[in-house]
């Protein structure tokens, strides 16, 4: 097949399209399935606490993308804006230490399993936690636009009262 000067001048284009098409589908193919449960018993505002990423790597500068915010608030309202329509509402909390990425979405994946993501389109962060005893436990795990070794923490949540609501 000849390759007309056009199409070589095309060539850079469709590389990159290409690239970016592979990359979105590394970041959100690890999510699961969202099953049929009330979301009632996860809703609420979650305080963190987590173990460093094993193993640890040099992220080269990348590590602030991940940082954990503080608390999470899981809302059972279907989200409205950006990333928050891939399911329910998933916030950082006004009263707690934002983090890198501050908005997301949540889902039940079974009646004591969910699954959540904070995001901002390139990199995420993917939670996958048990309800057990009143504490939500598992693991988080970062996901980049582009391949890196893979990481997990271990992450528990403890319920705390949420902020009051601002309104302007």
């Amino acid at each position: 097949m000849k390759l007309t000067p056009r199409l070589k001048r095309m060539l850079p284009a469709l590389f990159l399209l290409v690239a970016a098409s592979a990359a979105c589908t590394h970041l959100f193919s690890s999510a699961p399935r969202r099953a049929n449960v009330n979301p009632q018993p996860f809703a609420g505002c979650w305080e963190l606490t987590a173990t460093a990423f094993k193993p640890q790597i040099e992220l080269h500068g990348d590590e602030q993308l991940i940082d954990l915010p503080s608390a999470l608030q899981l809302l059972p309202a279907s989200g409205v804006d950006g990333w928050q329509q891939e399911g329910l509402t998933l916030q950082v909390p006004s009263d707690a230490k934002a983090g890198s990425l501050p908005t997301g979405y949540w889902f039940p994946t079974g009646k004591s399993k969910l699954f959540a993501r904070l995001t901002n389109g390139f990199t995420s962060l993917a939670f996958s936690l048990t309800l057990k005893a009143g504490e939500l436990r598992g693991t988080v795990q970062p996901t980049w636009d582009f391949p890196r070794h893979r990481q997990s923490a271990d992450v528990t949540a403890r319920r705390r009262t949420c902020p009051a609501p601002s309104f302007p």
